[in-house]
C-alpha cells in the first residue's frame, strides 16, 4: 500500500477497501486489483498488470505494464 510517483502528476496510490486492494491514479476512479502472485497484480477494467518492487517486507516501488509500456515509479508515501 501506499502511494507511487510513475511519472511527473502521475501517481499510483494502492489502498485497501474493506478486503478488496484497490488503486487509484492521478485523475481517475478507484479500481480494484487481483493478484496473480504475491508481488503482481492484474486489473480487470484495463488490460494492466502492476508489479510491486519489494526490498524485504516492504514495497518499495511499482511498476504498471499496459499496452507495451514499462512504467516504474518509486514509493513516494
Amino acid at each position: 500500500m501506499g502511494e507511487y510517483e510513475l511519472g511527473p502528476g502521475f501517481n499510483i496510490e494502492v489502498m485497501l477497501d474493506g478486503d478488496q486492494l484497490m488503486v487509484q491514479a492521478t485523475g481517475q476512479p478507484k479500481i480494484p486489483i487481483f493478484p496473480e502472485s504475491e508481488t503482481r497484480f492484474f486489473l480487470k477494467v484495463v488490460e494492466a498488470e502492476l508489479e510491486f518492487v519489494v526490498n524485504e517486507d516492504e514495497a518499495t516501488g511499482l511498476i504498471l505494464y499496459q499496452s507495451g509500456a514499462k512504467l516504474i515509479g518509486e514509493k513516494v508515501k
